[in-house]
């Protein structure tokens, strides 16, 4: 039986599903060999040697062809074997079908982790920090001292106030030289009669601060048990002061705004978040991907000198909840019962009072005790309030809050022949171009064989087109 075979010359992809036009192909009266297989026919058609080699493509029995083989028998007979394109001969019901389809190069989602191109050696840094942020320590205003006083105006156990160095080196020069006209002569007479040499019963606490205004009400005098201590200051009617918060851009990947926003996760991006105080903490990526801006905001507790900075970005989740002494301890200069104190201060006053004329270092009374009497406290505060530690300290303030990052960068790509993650169920006629399918479980009218390697097709990539 005779049948008719169209061959061509038609260059396309192995596993795509284009379609050749048929238009102007050659047509040849056919006769197909005893026992062939449709799928892999072998066919017999009277052509010249010539003719034959200017041919690649056949359509046959409505099915598209690769041409596998050519055998002259004779001058102007030739046995041709054909191979059938599956993805060609079922293209539309594979355009069709719904399938799970993992990468495309027509669509894609940035989000998705992109593991098909390895990182170079190329790094960048991303770098910012914050814009209000004065490094020159002049704009603490040498910060501020608060005290816990025990006397008439106490609210409950005790009050606070907040005493600038000024304020606080006259406080404690009042106290051990001149409380209601006491003079420097009596002081010794002065605290014993009244504190028995114990300065714990007249100030319970004293740190340093860095500027930091605590709500409440500037009062004349600072009254210590029911003496007047002529010295003013801030009386603070809330001990916890929430500061401004702090704002800092988020370094992108260089490569994200054109590969994906994948790369602002890690391994390719990582993040460390610098805070003065609190130190440093690496930053989980994930939460702040889609995020340009981080918040932190800090609260400080004037009663036992903690602070706390909660960071986040947008309106998501918790990302550190950081704790650290902000406030410096100042040291508490004798003994229990005060007794070193009243035997050396005839002793010290005299330096005391020069110190005080002077303007020199405003004298340390609240910690642990601290031997050598009032004058070696006078260098003790000076240490303390420029230390380092977990008793906090004015060096870790040098340093404006900061996030860093590093990125590294991915090889270029082939998207046109290796496409993108997507990761959606979709048709292949919708997109078009090359994509890879997971499974992809097809209904298609065709043989074992075919089917097969149709599904083969799809789940190592092939091109809709």
């Amino acid at each position: 039986m005779a049948y008719t075979l169209k061959l061509g010359t038609y260059a396309k992809k192995k596993n795509s599903t284009a379609q050749p036009d048929l238009t102007g192909w050659a047509e040849f009266s056919v006769t197909l060999k005893r026992g062939s297989d449709l799928d892999d026919p072998e066919l017999e058609l009277n052509v010249s040697e010539s003719d034959i080699q200017n041919y690649n493509y056949a359509y046959f029995l409505g099915n598209y062809y690769w041409i596998r083989g050519k055998n002259m028998v004779r001058n102007d007979l030739c046995q041709v074997k054909l191979k059938m394109d599956v993805l060609a001969t079922f293209k539309s019901p594979i355009g069709s079908s719904n399938m799970f389809i993992l990468r495309s190069s027509a669509a894609s989602d940035g989000n998705i982790m992109d593991n098909y191109y390895a990182t170079t050696g190329q790094i960048s840094y991303g770098h910012s920090e914050d814009a209000t942020y004065t490094p020159a320590w002049a704009s603490y205003g040498l910060g501020v001292y608060v005290v816990s006083v025990v006397g008439t105006q106490t609210t409950g156990n005790s009050t606070l106030w907040q005493l600038t160095p000024s304020e606080f080196r006259t406080f404690i020069g009042n106290l051990y030289s001149n409380i209601d006209g006491w003079t420097a002569g009596d002081a010794k007479a002065a605290i014993e009669k009244l504190l028995g040499g114990s300065p714990e019963k007249l100030v319970s606490s004293a740190m340093w601060f860095p500027a930091i205004s605590f709500d409440g009400t500037t009062e004349s005098t600072i009254m210590v048990g029911g003496w007047n201590s002529q010295t003013g200051g801030k009386l603070i009617s809330d001990p916890v002061k929430s500061l401004s918060t702090i704002s800092l851009t988020i370094p992108k990947h260089p490569q994200a705004a054109t590969r994906g926003a994948f790369l602002n996760l890690s391994p390719y991006s990582t993040y460390t978040l610098t805070l003065p105080i609190f130190g440093s903490v690496n930053i989980d990526s994930t939460l702040i991907k889609n995020e340009n801006t981080l918040y932190i905001n800090i609260s400080v507790d004037a009663l036992t000198g903690q602070a706390r900075a909660i960071v986040h970005a947008g309106n998501g989740p918790i990302i550190a909840n950081l704790t650290a002494q902000l406030g410096a301890p100042i040291p508490l200069q004798g003994q229990s019962n005060g007794a070193s104190i009243i035997n050396s201060v005839t002793s010290t006053l005299a330096g005391l009072t020069a110190g005080l004329v002077t303007g020199g270092a405003a004298l340390p009374i609240v910690g642990g005790a601290v031997a050598g009497g009032i004058g070696a406290a006078v260098s003790a505060l000076t240490g303390t309030s420029c230390s380092v530690g977990s008793g906090g300290g004015a060096l870790n303030l040098m340093i404006a809050s900061q996030l860093n990052s590093v990125h590294l960068y991915v090889t270029d790509e082939d998207n046109a022949n290796n496409g993108r993650p997507y990761c959606k169920v979709n048709n292949p006629a919708s997109l078009g171009g090359y994509m890879v399918a997971y499974k992809a479980p097809l209904s298609i009218s065709c043989t074992e064989p075919e089917l097969l390697e149709i599904e083969r097709y799809l789940t190592t990539g092939f091109y809709y087109e």
